[in-house]
């Protein structure tokens, strides 16, 4: 679980500079944990796919997540 925090905040900080396998990459986590880590963090909306910059993920904000819910809800 260490791995997806210091993973998310990099994300956060990073800012679609990096792409997110070179971003694990630059923390020392190999590509196939880095994949599990987006998995898990996209499985816990706490990212989405969205391509930010040379990221193809972005991180939620509350903003969105609110927007997300509600647009889920249909009369």
């Amino acid at each position: 679980m260490i791995d997806k925090l210091k993973y998310y905040e990099a994300l956060k900080l990073d800012n679609g500079r990096l792409n997110e396998i070179e971003l694990g990459e630059e923390l020392g986590i190999d590509e196939d944990r880095t994949r599990e880590l987006i998995a898990i963090l996209l499985s816990e909306y706490k990212i989405m796919y969205a391509v930010n910059g040379c990221c193809n993920y972005s991180i939620f904000s509350k903003g969105k997540s609110r927007l997300n819910s509600w647009q889920g809800i249909k009369n």
